[in-house]
Order: structure tokens, then C-alpha cells, then sequence
């Protein structure tokens, strides 16, 4: 199989869908759509890390940050991935310790997500006329 530089995939979708989300997917859709985009990536370039990580975070811009909430989080996770990336592909780390250091990122990421909706939720909670009864009976029992 002949390999196709990273740079060529991602001009290419870049060339097929511009810079935003395909017009009329749902979240659903583009999510289906991403996970094909990367798995591409993978099978493309199987002995590069570094490609693969610049291969996805292209195929993620497309389909998920037009629809993600936070974009500082998705551009942390992608740039922790490609550092350690370039690091597998130096050899100063092995494959399997990669894997469980980007894990470990994207664990990170997910609880600060979390911590921002939960956030998000109490604030919009205390916002409301109910919210601020419910914050003022509740501190009566602390």
C-alpha cells in the first residue's frame, strides 16, 4: 500500500469540507464520520505516531471542535498526544507506555470537562430565582 503523507490527508479533507463541520450531520453523524476519518488515519500510518496524532487532530477540527464546547480542552488533548507522539517515535518512550500516557491525558481532560458542566449546572442552578432558595437552604445546613 503506497503511504499518503499526512499533509495530502489532511489538504484532502480540508479540500472536501473547508474549514467547518459538514453542513447538515448531526452530532451523531459527525462523530460516526470522525471515527472513520481516524481509523483512516491509523491504517494510513501505521508506523508514524506523529502522523497519525496530526492525521486525527485535522479529522477532529472537521468534525467535532465546530460542535465542542470547549475548545482549550480539545487543543490540550491534541497537543499532548502529538508530544507524546513525537516521543514514541524518537524511541525515548515505548508503544505501550504511550498508550497509557495518553490515556491518562484524556482521563485528565474528560474530569475537566466535567468539572466545567458541573460548574456550568450550579451556576445556571444559583442564577435562577429557584436556584438561589435552594443555595440559601442548603447553606442553612452546613
Amino acid at each position: 500500500m503506497a503511504r499518503i503523507p499526512a499533509w495530502a490527508l489532511c489538504v484532502s479533507l480540508l479540500a472536501l469540507f473547508g474549514c467547518a463541520a459538514p453542513t447538515g450531520l448531526t452530532p451523531a453523524q459527525a462523530k460516526q464520520q470522525y471515527l472513520a476519518a481516524k481509523n483512516e488515519c491509523i491504517a494510513h500510518y501505521r508506523t508514524s505516531l506523529v502522523a497519525q496524532s496530526d492525521c486525527r487532530a485535522e479529522a477532529a477540527d472537521i468534525y467535532i471542535r465546530p460542535t465542542y464546547k470547549y475548545d482549550d480542552l480539545m487543543t490540550r488533548a491534541q497537543y499532548q498526544r502529538r508530544a507524546l507522539a513525537e516521543r514514541a517515535d524518537r524511541g525515548e518512550i515505548a508503544r505501550g507506555e504511550y498508550d497509557r500516557l495518553v490515556a491518562r491525558s484524556e482521563a485528565a481532560i474528560s474530569r475537566e470537562e466535567d468539572r466545567r458542566n458541573a460548574a456550568e449546572r450550579m451556576e445556571a442552578r444559583n442564577g435562577s430565582p429557584f436556584g438561589r432558595v435552594f443555595g440559601s437552604v442548603t447553606r442553612l445546613f452546613r
